[in-house]
């Protein structure tokens, strides 16, 4: 198949993984892995991926990180995702929880934009070192962490290259 109809199936399957992502690093949020949360939202938003969801996901599980490694960076970074958000957050359900979340960030937003350079600096900043997802997934219960591993599986990031090892290695 080629032209239009296999340029739009193609379109559709990037959305699908993209949602099935999504839901994963969600799934990771509820599972208080907020670490590995953060990577997953930073690597879709790196994909072009902005939803409502990812900008509130991803914020949010920045800040839920602070204070297990180092605070300041943390909060500044979720100011970033928020402020960048802000335009698709509007009148959206996920508009409030960011909203009263923000209140915490009092003079943290340094006013950098979040480009896609700033993602990259973001992802290399939360990749702490390359077990971050398996130890994620260890966490999870086994239909969850095969879920997950599934799902990032189909992504193309090198950033799931651990995790895939380490399911494979066991």
């Amino acid at each position: 198949m080629t032209g239009p109809r296999a340029a739009g199936m193609a379109e559709m399957m990037s959305e699908l993984q993209d949602g099935r992502a999504l839901a994963m690093a969600g799934r990771l949020y509820q599972g208080r892995q907020w670490l590995a949360a953060a990577v997953v939202y930073a690597e879709l938003a790196q994909a072009g991926h902005a939803t409502a969801e990812l900008w509130c996901g991803l914020g949010c599980a920045l800040l839920n990180c602070r204070g297990q490694l180092v605070r300041a960076p943390f909060e500044l970074w979720a100011a970033r995702v928020f402020r960048h958000g802000a335009p698709v957050l509007a009148g959206t359900p996920y508009q409030g929880p960011v909203d009263d979340r923000r209140e915490e960030l009092a003079g943290a937003d340094d006013g950098a934009p979040l480009d896609p350079a700033a993602l990259a600096a973001l992802l290399d900043f939360l990749m702490v070192d390359e077990r971050v997802l398996a130890r994620a997934a260890a966490a999870l219960d086994p239909g969850a962490a095969l879920d997950l591993v599934m799902t990032l599986g189909e992504r193309t990031s090198p950033l799931y290259m651990p995790l895939l090892r380490a399911a494979v290695m066991g």
